[in-house]
């Protein structure tokens, strides 16, 4: 048992401490602010303060008894390989503050302050320090937290570790079912007259093969992502939108019964969750709406989510998922580069910093979309392969979680996805090896 000293036990050390010591070290540990009972103690210990209070001393920032948010210069040293935020002067137990560097990543707590959003109202990867600094690519909490562990194990020999093991999730986002089947008269005669009018006429012949049932609609790739899940044992999640139709939420109607059938039948075989609609994120009543509908068709309760176009806002979009009962979310990742939104592969729970508040929503970091190196990167084959094998590795050497985001349409070997699901057999093959 590790003893912990800090002069004032405030939400946010409580809930950073348990992260670090408790879920990414594995170090059971007492917190106490009785800094006479805590010299008294013989056995390990570390003090967390601004003046030093033992020889294991870690200097804190304040960043962990203060409120709220507010705009300030985060110190960070970048002489070493690896990136420390809130370094420290003198010598100590650790040379930065490792709870401080910790909370500020996955609080996120510079998504909170003004932003200049993309155009779907996002905040980017080249705004993050991470971004900024060039190690969105490492799991710095992780890799913070194994040294602090690492110096643990050197002072105190008694001390016992949980290990983690490496995970991997397999998800899939269907925004889009299918590419021509189910989508009713009307926007299928679109369909036509547009691919007519740009003169994509092999796509109007293969949408009258697809509809006269001699040709397999290209989006519809369940049996081959389901065959991969029966082949490697995965843990698969996939998420359906089930939004009213606009802009940018363009799957089928959830009353069409050919979407409701898939939804049962991928059901029996993977853990099903909603996609929020594009415009949920502005009508948060609409969550309630489209969570109910999924709740319908499979006549059980639905507690995971990704949103749309990773569209998510600090603290709103969470707050939302909370009231409408979500309990896992799979949302945190950027649209524009793989890596490490919040510093770690490992899930952990939301902490409401506008509120002062731990939640029970936990939240599932995802490393890598196929769309970013197709649509933001732009990525040929061979850089992908690299690129998702060197995320995969990251995670895998810190005993993380590795979560991809794949859509159906990427497997279909149609149009611009044509080659792409050889990536993902590989992605598989080698993920698979590791776990």
């Amino acid at each position: 048992m590790l003893l912990v000293y800090t002069p004032n036990i405030t939400s946010r050390i409580e809930y950073i401490v348990s992260y670090v010591l408790g879920e990414l070290v594995g170090v059971k540990y007492v917190l106490t602010s009785d800094l006479d009972f805590f010299k008294k103690q013989e056995d390990a210990k570390i003090s967390y303060a601004p003046n030093s209070e033992s020889s294991n001393h870690i200097y804190s920032h304040s960043l962990l008894f203060e409120t709220g948010v507010k705009q300030f210069d985060v110190p960070i040293n970048k002489d070493e390989e690896l990136p420390k935020l809130f370094p420290s002067e003198v010598n100590a137990f650790l040379n930065f503050d490792v709870f401080a560097a910790s909370f500020y990543m996955i609080s996120r707590y510079e998504e909170y302050l003004p932003f200049k959003a993309d155009k779907h109202g996002r905040f980017t990867s080249d705004l993050s320090k991470a971004g900024k600094h060039n190690f969105l690519h490492k799991p710095v909490v992780n890799l913070w937290a194994a040294e602090l562990k690492n110096k643990l194990q050197e002072t105190f020999s008694s001390l016992e570790f949980k290990e983690r093991k490496f995970q991997f999730i397999n998800t899939f986002d269907i925004d889009n079912a299918y590419a021509y089947l189910g989508k009713g008269f009307l926007r299928n005669h679109g369909a036509w007259v547009r691919a007519s009018w740009t003169r994509k006429f092999s796509e109007n012949i293969e949408r009258v093969a697809v509809w006269r049932g001699k040709r397999k609609d290209p989006y519809d790739t369940y049996d081959t992502i389901t065959t991969i899940n029966k082949k490697y044992n995965l843990n698969s999640i996939v998420f359906f939108l089930l939004g009213n139709y606009s802009s940018f939420d363009k799957n089928l109607s959830h009353k069409t019964e050919l979407l409701q059938e898939l939804i049962k039948r991928l059901s029996k075989e993977m853990k099903i969750g909603i996609h929020p609609s594009y415009k949920s994120n502005r009508k948060p009543k609409q969550i309630a709406i489209e969570k109910q509908r999924l709740e319908n068709i499979l006549g059980e309760s639905i507690t995971s989510s990704r949103q749309h176009y990773l569209k998510l806002s600090f603290p709103s979009t969470y707050r939302n998922l909370i009231i409408n009962g979500i309990k896992e979310d799979y949302t945190l990742c950027y649209a524009d580069d793989w890596g490490f939104r919040a510093g770690t592969c490992v899930p952990f729970y939301f902490y409401d910093l506008s509120e002062e508040l731990i939640t029970h929503l936990k939240l599932f970091p995802t490393t890598i979309m196929e769309a970013t190196f197709r649509y933001y990167l732009g990525y040929r084959f061979e850089k992908t392969s690299t690129e998702i094998e060197k995320a995969i590795d990251e995670v895998y050497n810190v005993n993380g979680t590795f979560i991809s985001l794949w859509h159906n349409e990427s497997l279909s070997e149609n149009s611009i996805w044509k080659g792409w699901s050889n990536i993902y057999f590989k992605m598989i093959d080698y993920v698979t090896q590791k776990a």
